[in-house]
């Protein structure tokens, strides 16, 4: 019998993000959970900052895709983390081939988010 996990993927890019948000120094925090469409099963990262800027939000969510081995990441700086992907995250989805991409794309998102609301 053949089992296979479309989740696998998800997960190697959640190890690697872990791996490297841990080396960042930061004192903001960021909340990983599950994201879950259909076929597309994997994980998600929120972060909610209070600054002189106000309150600022940024969502990613990735996997596998549900039609190509690629790894897609869905981004959201609008939502409430609750409410579920929006046309924002869908118009804003960045395809990659290798978990490593994928986790460099997402690092460089929380860095962006970060540095530009000091």
């Amino acid at each position: 019998m053949r089992i296979y996990n479309k989740r696998l993927a998800a997960d190697k890019v959640l190890k690697l993000v872990k791996t490297e948000l841990a080396k960042m120094e930061s004192d903001e925090s960021v909340t990983l959970g599950s994201y879950q469409n259909g076929r597309e099963q994997g994980h998600s990262l929120s972060m909610i900052i209070v600054c002189n800027k106000g309150l600022k939000s940024l969502w990613l969510g990735f996997a596998e895709n549900r039609s190509s081995d690629d790894i897609v990441v869905y981004k959201d700086t609008t939502m409430d983390p609750g409410m579920g992907i929006s046309d924002e995250a869908y118009k804003n989805a960045k395809y990659f081939r290798t978990e490593q991409e994928a986790c460099d794309y997402i690092v460089k998102e929380v860095e962006n988010r970060i540095t530009a609301l000091v």
